[in-house]
């Protein structure tokens, strides 16, 4: 009897600063799917877009329409986290060459570790991303408007954040077999003072 030994971390982070991208697809969904590098998983951009949605309807905030723009943008740092980083979770930066123009939620997925030493890539839910994202609602703090103390809530609020009204992601494998998942918003959202909705 074989046994399956499974390892996965999941880690999440976001920023938030202003831009807008070059064009924008307006309702429409791109027909473009995202292909994670050196592997047969895809993320599909229809999927992504409506568990987005459906998180921003429960608040009663409009939907966001797809960018190519910004998918293009987030692909362009997801490739940098692949080649710099083997996918670690890092920011752009404020300043300098790859300069944050957007909101931005990073997502991590660990390879599966099997027990015969073979890794290989997880498979990719785009409702799941945005699922441990929207997760962290039981940790903002409405009547504040903060996250509870020492929790992370700054995800699900760019996720339901009110006045963004695009977004795009892309997504990049590593040789480790991790995978890492970025995805632009704009305007961005988690801007110190103002609520979500």
């Amino acid at each position: 009897m074989k046994h399956l030994l499974v390892l996965q971390i999941v880690v999440l982070s976001t920023v938030a600063c202003g831009g807008a991208p070059k064009d924008v697809s307006n309702s429409a969904v791109s027909k473009k799917q995202l292909s994670i590098v050196s592997s047969n998983t895809k993320i599909n951009t229809q999927n992504i877009l409506k568990a987005h949605n459906q998180a921003r309807k429960v608040e009663g905030v409009s939907g966001l329409a797809w960018s190519d723009s910004l998918a293009e943008y987030a692909q362009e740092w997801a490739n940098s986290l692949k080649s710099n980083n083997n996918c670690a979770l890092e920011h752009r930066p404020s300043s300098g060459a790859f300069k944050q123009k957007y909101g931005e939620n990073l997502f991590y997925l660990g390879p599966v570790k099997w027990s015969n030493g073979k890794t290989t890539p997880q498979k990719l839910s785009e409702k799941e991303v945005v699922k441990k994202w929207v997760g962290e609602k039981a940790n903002y703090d409405p009547s504040s408007n903060k996250c509870n103390a020492g929790s992370v809530c700054s995800h699900y609020t760019q996720v339901v954040w009110g006045k963004s009204t695009q977004f795009g992601c892309a997504v990049a494998a590593c040789s480790n077999q991790s995978q890492v998942v970025v995805c632009n918003y704009n305007p961005a959202g988690n801007i110190a003072g103002q609520r979500p909705f």
